[in-house]
């Protein structure tokens, strides 16, 4: 049952620790959870020099494979240099930072590897494997042997480390793996239950933790770090609890962050006000850390959107851009082209051309800002972001007759019994629409003889500029046009 990446230097768990910015915090429940994926912490070592040190010596341990005894030395030369008085015994205390970096750094480096989408492909199966430690959790071991898809939800909370000095580990397996288990399928995905506990950040209140984990540790590291694990046939229904999910946890990551972040610019500012310079210009370079953090927070719940939206093998479209005019657009246009390229996975538009052209002043001033006329594009200079999907989305219903009129189906089903109103300023008065509750009444535009439809391009659009907030206003069009998109019934 030996994997893959066994042979492999572990350049993932090195390369997931070193993307770790150092934030000085007072208490390990400082960050939370997810938190911890794009910060070095080590609880009271408040003092920038003291952290980089520490994190210097965990660097070498998971990068060179030094032992224990020998970061405990590193560890005692730092604290003497630094003159750090730290809390606990130093057993403990060096036990404690060692594990917990190297056993995190090895379950994301882990989840990397296993995630790789040749090796979801041929291995999509994940087992539950315990530790074998001296004190072993009940339900640690209740959980050893649970056999479940990569992409199950469970694995979202019960990816290991589970807890402090979890030695629990996920190992992948085939179908054929299964067979010899004498197992069909994958166990049912357990339920989970949880349990109230103080919140370390406001005693006064409790938060729920799933059972069997310890607090602060109901978070899937490699998730976090890379991304979700997904498999080729992505249904609409699992992306978008997908995307719910992920949006949730991101969201509260980001807010907890945020909050930190203005309490130690507070705390520079009241350093600096009590002349106490060195304090204030620690607290300014933990500030600017904790921006990097939040930064890379936000273009890591980008990544994973577009992970989650962008097909394994997209239809093989050529967009070729005339350049010759305003070449400064070319970048955020060729961002648009790369989403439009990249959810498509309709075989019927492999190896076609689409030309999009960028005109030199506006084509229409204050109504168009772009259109789509026999197998071109053109984009005024000022036109908005998700502009060049909506027109691209009409070359896609032009060129596949089968999304035409599914568009048209769906459309239809939407809005029985409707009868066409006028769109209103700035629309002509022969331009109309069938309303629905569309979150843009434009997508029920009528066309004469129904030769195009809005549906896909209003769609796609959407999906473009906020794939989240399409999801809420409106489920229905979105599953309609994800499993449209990849070619699904």
């Amino acid at each position: 049952m030996a994997d893959p990446w066994q042979q492999l230097p572990f350049n993932e768990a090195i390369r997931f620790f070193r993307s770790k910015v150092p934030i000085p915090t007072e208490s390990w429940s400082d960050l939370w959870e997810g938190q911890h994926t794009r910060a070095f912490t080590v609880a009271g070592a408040m003092k920038a020099s003291l952290l980089l040190d520490l994190q210097s010596a965990v660097d070498r341990a998971i990068a060179d494979g030094v032992s224990l005894g020998q970061f405990r030395k590193d560890f005692d030369e730092i604290v003497a240099r630094q003159g750090w008085a730290y809390k606990g015994g130093r057993e403990w205390r060096t036990n404690i930072i060692y594990q917990t970096n190297l056993s995190t750094a090895y379950a994301a480096g882990r989840y990397a590897q296993m995630t790789d989408p040749d090796t979801l492909q041929n291995r999509p199966y994940w087992l539950y494997k315990h530790g074998d430690s001296r004190y072993p959790r009940p339900q640690h071991l209740a959980w050893n042997g649970l056999v479940l898809t990569a992409d199950d939800p469970w694995w979202s909370q019960h990816y290991p480390p589970n807890g402090w000095l979890c030695s629990c580990r996920v190992f992948t397996l085939s179908k054929a793996d299964l067979q010899r288990m004498g197992k069909d399928g994958p166990d049912p995905s357990p339920p989970v239950k949880t349990r109230e506990v103080p919140d370390p950040a406001n005693p006064n209140r409790t938060i729920e933790v799933p059972k069997g984990i310890d607090p602060g540790w109901a978070y899937n590291v490699g998730e976090s770090a890379f991304g979700p694990a997904l498999t080729s046939n992505l249904t609409a229904d699992q992306a978008r609890d997908k995307l719910t999910a992920l949006n949730s946890r991101l969201a509260s990551e980001q807010n907890s962050l945020r909050q930190l972040f203005q309490n130690t610019e507070q705390r520079m500012q009241a350093a600096f006000e009590r002349k106490r310079p060195e304090a204030g210009n620690r607290l300014a370079k933990t500030a600017e850390n904790l921006y990097q953090v939040i930064k890379a927070t936000e273009k890591r719940a980008s990544d994973n959107i577009e992970k989650l939206l962008f097909v394994e093998n997209p239809s093989r479209l050529q967009l070729k851009f005339d350049q010759k005019i305003l070449p400064k657009n070319i970048p955020d246009l060729q961002k648009e082209a790369d989403f439009f390229r990249n959810i498509l996975a309709l075989k019927s538009l492999n190896d076609k051309n689409i030309s999009i052209t960028i005109a030199s002043k506006e084509i229409r001033p204050g109504r168009i800002t772009s259109y789509y006329y026999q197998g071109q594009v053109f984009m005024s200079p000022k036109a908005p972001p998700g502009d060049l999907v909506h027109e691209l989305a009409h070359w896609l219903e032009e060129n596949d007759p089968q999304v035409h009129k599914k568009a048209l189906e769906f459309r239809a089903l939407r809005t029985k019994a409707e009868q066409p109103i006028p769109l209103g300023p700035p629309f002509n008065s022969d331009e109309f629409t069938l309303a629905d509750h569309f979150q843009i009444p434009y997508a029920g535009r009528v066309y004469p003889n129904d030769t195009a439809t809005e549906i896909i391009s209003v769609g796609l659009q959407l999906l473009y500029q906020s794939p989240l907030k399409f999801i809420n206003d409106d489920p229905h069009y979105f599953d309609f046009l994800f499993n449209l998109v990849r070619g699904h019934p």
